[in-house]
């Protein structure tokens, strides 16, 4: 057994419930497949297996069938089930697996985890853990769960696909003696600094609703972790010189998004550089509804004032930028603990609410039409439950202040069809139903003889397939 003076803790029982979690004894991984070794599974009097469910996981990040922000394929897609086998091991494939050594060190935490995923509170768990993520198809695990989940771990942060691939590497020979002297090369995702992939213990976890959120103190452990790494903003704020008594407002820009952008984002931005700061903190008092009314603090006709111990100052002018976020992290973080007010179309950006000040306000704008109910509220009520970032939204509702996008506008895209069985067929029959993320026509077209939607007749009824699983 591969030894440790203090192997990991197990996850506390809160989060062990709450993300519905299973451990297991003496498994293997190969190939995204979980093997086990635990003889309690073995002989005549053996206790069955058990498996993993994770059919109410879904995700929504791009993949093979798509872009889950562009196209309806794309979006809320089924995990895989999970395969989970009692090992042979004089059949299977790897020497480490024949004769496994478990690794009593590493304590994987495999998680699935709903939507795009990264990030969240530590919640207790141990940083000793190894976190493993079961991506989808084996994609590649994105960049920002290093990013955002990496700071709660001593381990780099991988996915399933990775930590469970056959790359022992053999040291010349043949036979068995060359298979027996196989071995695994580095990694930085165990604790040995080897890649083993059998252990004495291995959490599998899956996270479909968070019942705890705690995005600001998360957002806050990650600033005090990178804090030597993260840039200078003044390209867009002198934080602590002419721009100290500046309320900062960056507005996400999406100019080059084929949805969710500000069409009139020059506009939006120099009517918001018109803003008199002065004139709402006057217009508040009239109205009785100024933080600052009850206090010691005065505020003058301008606006400035002393800052309160705890509170946010009152500022004498008012400067909106614009800022593309997802080129580089580290600026970003930087930018959103500096920022007074962030405006933002629905989608990512909004993330970087979860780094600002308390006091600071999100003002999120959501699309015409935009009916998804689990997203309007999305960052609303992980802001509400934490209550240090406020939380502000707009919804476009008149169709005079929008535009199609440029997915939109394609023939065969969501509304141009909606649930016209002889808009579809149109489509259809003119080589529009399939198309590449360029918007290209590709060909399509199986082969089910007659009652394809070519022979389609109106008042033709259109069942709808269901699948039940035994």
């Amino acid at each position: 057994m591969v030894g440790c003076q203090a192997p990991p803790r197990p996850l506390p029982d809160n989060l062990f419930e709450e993300w519905q979690c299973k451990e297991f004894r003496k498994m293997c991984v190969d190939q995204q497949q979980f093997v086990s070794y635990d003889p309690r599974h073995y002989g005549p009097e053996a206790v069955p297996l058990p498996g993993y469910d994770v059919h109410e996981v879904v995700y929504n990040l791009p993949n093979p069938y798509g872009n889950g922000d562009k196209f309806k394929t794309g979006t809320a897609l089924h995990v895989a089930p999970v395969e989970v086998r009692r090992a042979v091991p004089a059949e299977e494939a790897c020497p480490d697996l024949q004769r496994p050594v478990f690794s009593a060190c590493t304590h994987p935490l495999v998680l699935w985890q709903s939507g795009g995923g990264g990030g969240g509170d530590g919640g207790g768990l141990d940083p000793a853990l190894s976190l493993v993520v079961a991506t989808p198809h084996g994609l590649r695990l994105p960049a920002y769960w290093q990013l955002l989940a990496g700071p709660f771990f001593r381990r780099q942060v991988t996915s399933l696909a990775e930590f469970s691939a056959r790359l022992h590497v053999r040291q010349g020979g043949s036979g068995d003696a060359a298979a027996a002297a196989a071995a695994p090369q580095r990694s930085n995702a165990t604790a040995e600094g080897l890649h083993v992939r059998c252990f004495e213990r291995l959490t599998m976890c899956r996270v479909v609703k968070r019942k705890r959120y705690r995005t600001t103190a998360a957002g806050a452990h990650l600033l005090r972790h990178y804090r030597d790494r993260l840039p200078a903003v003044s390209d867009l704020f002198d934080v602590e010189g002419g721009d100290a008594d500046t309320l900062k407002v960056v507005i996400a820009s999406r100019s080059n998004a084929t949805s969710r952008s500000f069409l009139n984002e020059k506009e939006l931005l120099d009517a918001c550089n018109r803003l008199d700061p002065g004139e709402a903190y006057r217009a508040a008092s009239m109205n009785g509804t100024s933080s600052h009314s009850n206090s010691s603090s005065s505020s003058s006709s301008n606006g400035s004032s002393k800052r309160l111990q705890g509170a946010r100052p009152v500022f004498r002018r008012l400067k909106c930028v614009p800022h593309v976020f997802g080129r580089n992290p580290m600026y970003d973080l930087s930018l959103a603990k500096s920022l007074d007010v962030l405006v933002a179309t629905h989608g990512a950006a909004g993330y970087h609410s979860f780094f600002m000040s308390r006091g600071a306000s999100f003002v999120e704008v959501l699309p015409l039409g935009f009916g998804a109910k689990w997203a309007n509220v999305y960052y609303a009520r992980m802001l509400e439950l934490d209550k240090k970032v406020f939380y502000w939204a707009i919804y476009i509702r008149n169709s005079s202040n929008a535009e199609d996008s440029a997915l939109q506008t394609w023939p065969t895209f969501r509304k141009a069809i909606g649930a016209s069985p002889a808009a579809y067929k149109a489509a259809y029959a003119a080589g529009r139903h399939v198309i590449s993320d360029g918007l290209k026509r590709l060909p399509h077209r199986p082969k089910v003889n007659d009652s394809g939607w070519v022979n389609y007749t109106a008042g033709e009824a259109v069942r709808q397939a269901r699948l039940r699983l035994a």
